[in-house]
């Protein structure tokens, strides 16, 4: 039998009713409403909408499933459809009068069908099937459906959702001291990174401003130097990881330009042709479908408690508008707060508006000036603005979010609480576990409630998409055994720690002997592939190497475009001189100095450091790293900005040189494996096998052997 898994949006539960009526009695599409945990059924324009047969009540198969997030299996052959939730299971067959509930045979009066070459399937049978509650309105028409657990895509330890649960027990009963009064329950949301995904590849307003400038056959030409400098920017960021601050003011200034003169519904239309696009890093899910379907259970759990639910988001008012729009997130433009940018008349050019009257001929239409960016504390004020009262729910994922959820907790007279999402999943999502850790240090000291998308969540945009670079995870190590050979990326410049010492042509150090380790724990042979400081990410994420060791820096940056191990060996930033200049250059300001030459090698940390710390001494680039301490012993140069195990070999090999400040280095930090996202399996492999190097005394050996011994 040939079982084809079809993607359903979501798919959870509920979709046939049986309604007391006349028999035979028909009713209008437009006359019957399906309201699914507080909020109605959403049909799409090429969907049947939902009618009554014979006094039943049948709905399609598609927007019912993804509103309540089921799993739903399509065999071709014999016509049957199956859902599966935590909650139970139905099988029916197109045209049959018996449903298996839960593998019982039920007889049924009005058999799933397929209707306009859509499949409907009558209601109460399946939402009671999968322990969903189901009433009728008679006099307003209206199906209501109420799954047994309004949670039910979190887990089933989830602390938040605990939180969330007991929160609302509280604030609802009258009984309680912490009873809230229905006109007092207002809750906010931030959009990007809370309710939608904001890593595919970037924000969706970056993406379509990129689109938009860059990549728009019929805008591109046209756009400005500033909107082209500042999408360039926007693309750079996120392909190297270069931080440009500007970019979160200039890049709402751009997009506001970038769209002046379009009217309300021109704007909207762009952004509905926008989200057909597939999503990328991702199967199954197009750039509109971005939602995080449990918190969408968390919006219509609030909802159904009575709460006013409002985005304050970042992104562009009318740009969230448009996300929303024909969405599974329903939510009045009225609830939509954003970063806002100018609106005219069609006709009103460059009239002040206190000087110029709407006409019969005008329309609205997009000013092209930013006016607000509505980030950090800005929130709280257009909340204030917006809303006019203090909310008591607040959910965000990140410090542009902290005020906000301050505000929340700050003072109210109510009680309340602030959620932060952590993105910790990297197999279901393009997570971001350095970033994630923070949050959590962040919770703690504030007090909010984190939210882990790894454990709290079942799954995140549905069974039927696939994050594409997890796909590829769980082969790493596989291929690497099958091929008998580990690919160890290497600049091959740093000594103690990798280094192609030209005399014997073989790679020695600690780095070295480590990388040797590994292959023979998986037994196989160790194939060295060159590399450089300045294209080791880009070779990283081009896989020109299962892995790369060479003295390399954990870092946060590292950690979002690739994947780290743990530290193995902590290291720090330091000074190599000449030993008569010891007592000469004791702190940053004593180098800080236009006489002080600093010499390094291009694209790796010790250059960056020197630029940002050093921004008055005079830097020079020098292509081999290994020639960098001779020439600062040779008096070519002054100073040299490196690790400690570097400053403490090159003083052993070189009593011409000195390292005054080696035991108290500018800055603390662990050296990591780097390997491409995708090789999950690989990493969980070099972390045990660290763990294990360090518990057999093997990491001691190897730094006394190459480190310590140059550093007494």
């Amino acid at each position: 039998m040939k079982t084809i898994t079809k993607r359903i949006l979501s798919v959870f539960a509920a979709s046939a009713m049986t309604v007391s009526m006349v028999p035979g009695s028909f009713a209008a599409n437009d006359d019957v409403r399906v309201i699914i945990n507080g909020t109605e059924l959403k049909i799409s324009e090429n969907d049947t909408k939902p009618f009554i047969e014979e006094g039943r009540t049948l709905v399609p198969m598609r927007a019912i499933f993804d509103a309540l997030g089921a799993s739903v299996e399509w065999d071709d052959a014999t016509k049957t459809v199956t859902s599966t939730s935590n909650n139970g299971r139905v099988e029916m067959q197109i045209g049959s009068d018996i449903v298996k509930i839960n593998g019982n045979e039920v007889k049924i009066d009005v058999p799933a069908k397929i209707v306009n070459e859509r499949t409907v399937v009558p209601v109460r049978v399946v939402s009671e099937g999968l322990n969903c509650k189901v009433d009728w309105s008679q006099e307003t028409m209206t199906v209501t459906i109420t799954s047994a657990d309004p949670l039910s895509l979190w887990t089933a330890g989830s602390a938040s959702k605990a939180a969330l649960v007991n929160y609302m027990k509280d604030i609802t009963d009258e009984n309680s001291g912490k009873f809230i009064p229905v006109e007092n329950r207002v809750a906010v949301f931030d959009l990007d990174g809370t309710l939608f995904c904001e890593t595919a590849p970037s924000y969706f307003d970056c993406c379509l401003l990129e689109y938009r400038v860059l990549d728009d056959p019929g805008y591109k030409d046209k756009a400005s130097y500033f909107e082209k400098e500042t999408a360039n920017k926007l693309r750079e960021e996120r392909e190297t990881g270069v931080y440009f601050p500007e970019l979160e003011v200039d890049g709402g200034k751009a997009a506001a330009s970038a769209f002046k003169g379009m009217t309300i519904s021109e704007f909207n239309a762009y952004i509905q042709e926008f989200k057909k696009q597939p999503m990328p890093g991702y199967e199954g899910m197009m750039r509109g479908e971005g939602f995080y379907k449990p918190m969408i259970e968390v919006v219509n759990y609030l909802k159904a408690n009575d709460f006013d639910v409002y985005i304050v988001s970042g992104t562009d008012r009318f740009i969230v508008r448009g996300i929303v729009d024909n969405s599974l997130l329903d939510l009045p433009n009225r609830q939509i707060i954003g970063s806002d940018a100018s609106l005219a008349a069609t006709g009103q050019g460059d009239t002040d508006g206190l000087d110029y009257v709407f006409t019969d001929n005008d329309e609205l239409v997009l000013g092209g000036d930013l006016m607000i960016k509505n980030l950090k504390m800005n929130k709280v004020t257009v909340i204030m603005q917006e809303i006019g009262q203090q909310p008591v729910l607040s959910f965000g994922n990140s410090t542009g979010d902290a005020s906000m959820a301050e505000y929340v907790t700050t003072n109210n007279p109510y009680t309340s609480l602030a959620f932060m999402l952590c993105c910790d999943d990297t197999r279901r999502e393009n997570g971001n576990t350095a970033k994630a850790d923070k949050m959590v240090g962040l919770c703690n000291e504030f007090g909010w409630v984190p939210v882990s998308m790894k454990n709290d969540w079942k799954t995140i945009y549905g069974d039927g998409v696939k994050y594409i670079a997890a796909e590829k995870a769980g082969d790493t190590l596989a291929k690497i055994k099958e091929r008998g050979v580990l690919k160890v990326g290497t600049a091959g410049d740093y000594q103690p720690m990798s280094y192609l010492d030209p005399a014997a042509g073989q790679y020695v150090g600690f780095d070295a002997e480590l990388a040797g380790d590994l292959a023979k724990e998986m037994g196989v042979k160790v194939e060295y592939i060159k590399t450089s400081w300045p294209t080791l990410m880009d070779d990283t994420l081009n896989e020109s190497f299962d892995l790369a060791i060479c003295g390399i820096t954990v870092t946060d940056a590292r950690k979002e475009k690739a994947l780290m191990s743990d530290g193995y060996l902590k290291n720090g930033k330091t000074i190599l001189i000449r030993a008569e200049d010891k007592d000469k250059y004791k702190t940053l300001e004593d180098i800080n100095r236009p006489e002080v030459r600093v010499m390094e090698n291009p694209g790796g940390l010790n250059e960056k450091f020197a630029r940002e710390n050093l921004p008055n001494s005079t830097l020079i680039i020098h292509d081999k790293n290994e020639e960098i301490p001779g020439l600062i012993a040779n008096g070519e140069a002054d100073v040299m900005i490196t690790e400690i195990m570097e400053a403490g070999y090159y003083v052993g090999q070189d009593s011409r040189l000195a390292a005054p400040l080696i035991h108290e280095p500018f800055t603390s930090g662990q050296l990591g494996v780097l390997m491409p996202k995708g090789s999950e399996d690989l990493l969980e492999y070099v972390n045990d096998f660290l763990s294990k190097e360090k518990e057999n005394g093997r990491l001691d050996e190897l730094s006394e052997e190459y480190i310590y011994k140059f550093i007494k």
